[in-house]
Order: C-alpha cells, then sequence, then structure tokens
C-alpha cells in the first residue's frame, strides 16, 4: 500500500499509512521494491524523508538499494538525504552494482563527487568484473576515478 501511495505521488497518504503503522521496510511483490526502493525511483523526495524519519533501513532492498537507484537518476537531494540517514556508499545491487558505478555509468559527475567524499570504494567490482573507473559514461568521470 505505501508503494501504491507513493507511485500515486500521494503523500497525504503515505503520511496516513505510517502513522497507521505501516512497515515501512516491507517488500512490496507487486512493485518488486521497497517503499524507500520506490520512492527513490520515482524520485520522491518528500516522501524518502518521512520514509527515513518512520525508521526505513536506508540499504533495505529487493533489487537495488535506494541510493544507486539515486545515484543512477543523478538525484543528488534523494541521494544526499539517504548517505545522512546511514546508507553505505558501497551497498550493491544483486549484480553487485554499488551507487559509484551507477552514477559513473550515467554521467552524472555531481553525484560521483558526493559519494567519493561520502567513502565510496573506486575499486569495489560488480560481479562482471567492472568498477566505476571502467563503466565511466566519460573522460571527465573517469577522470575522477583511479584506473584499477
Amino acid at each position: 500500500m505505501l508503494c501504491d501511495a507513493i507511485e500515486g505521488n500521494d503523500l497525504d497518504e503515505v503520511t496516513r499509512l505510517l502513522e497507521a503503522g505501516a512497515n515501512v521496510d516491507q517488500i512490496d511483490f507487486e512493485h518488486e521494491a521497497t517503499p524507500l526502493e520506490k520512492a527513490a525511483e520515482e524520485r520522491h523526495a518528500p516522501a524518502v524523508e518521512l520514509l527515513l524519519d518512520a525508521g526505513a533501513t536506508p540499504d533495505r532492498a529487493m533489487i537495488s538499494p535506494a541510493l544507486l537507484i539515486a545515484a543512477t537518476n543523478g538525484d543528488a537531494d534523494i541521494a544526499a538525504l539517504l548517505l545522512e540517514a546511514g546508507a553505505s556508499p558501497d551497498e550493491p545491487n544483486e549484480d553487485g552494482v554499488t551507487p559509484l558505478m551507477g552514477a559513473a555509468m550515467s554521467g552524472h559527475k555531481p553525484l560521483v563527487e558526493l559519494l567519493l567524499a561520502s567513502g565510496a570504494d573506486p575499486r569495489q567490482r560488480a560481479r562482471d568484473g567492472d568498477n566505476a573507473h571502467f563503466v565511466a559514461a566519460n573522460d571527465e568521470i573517469r577522470a575522477l576515478l583511479p584506473p584499477e
């Protein structure tokens, strides 16, 4: 139900559900996401903030951690909220892709810089062996990252 309200951009309903005791970390199999994943996917910063304030676990995910989604989307506001709430800058998805890799491959330099400043490991590799330097969208981003 939380994911439906987030998808519908209904912040009043999100608030009502949270006040009624909705589980902020429950996986919604219909949406294939936790509420936090869904809020990051929908680029809904106020919903992310409400969920975090209600105790959502920043790195809990069904498929991709919310920070990876925000970094790939170039959403610095949501990424900052998640990092402030304790999200790991190195938490990968099931393929080993990290938020830094997502930001680098999507060409989001400000997110690459934010994640590096937050302690992201640029040498971490995905399951296929790629790292952020290898998947970087352009030379400007590649220059921020060590090659190996």
